[in-house]
């Protein structure tokens, strides 16, 4: 775990007793705050063929971790300890960058449904 502030913030948005609007605050925040140097350095493997810039990439991926339905979410709210549901967010992160790169998919235009 790279800080206590990450870890904090993890283990408040896996909390179930938090309501949806503060889990989701909390999420962001690992997102563009406490993760944001490593999601960066991970998105830099990509950059160069990524039709998008890091700032869009990071949104998109929020909204795609909220999507109505989406899997990926129920699968990280499932994680108990906050070690892996950060090992579980950079990963995804990195998919998700990945698959959009590939097919060269500008991320605003994805639909996460």
């Amino acid at each position: 775990m790279e800080n206590v502030e990450s870890a904090k913030l993890i283990a408040l948005v896996l909390d179930g007793e938090v309501d949806i609007e503060a889990r989701d605050s909390a999420l962001y925040r690992v997102l563009t705050e406490s993760l944001r140097p490593r999601l960066l350095r991970r998105f830099r493997a990509y950059e160069k063929r990524a039709p998008f810039a890091f700032e869009d990439a990071l949104q998109e991926f929020f909204l795609y971790l909220r999507g109505e339905g989406n899997n990926a979410y129920s699968i990280f709210r499932d994680l108990r300890d906050a070690s892996a549901a950060e090992a579980w967010i950079l990963t995804t992160f990195r998919n998700f960058v990945s698959k959009k790169s590939r097919y060269g998919v500008p991320a605003a235009a994805v639909d996460v449904s």
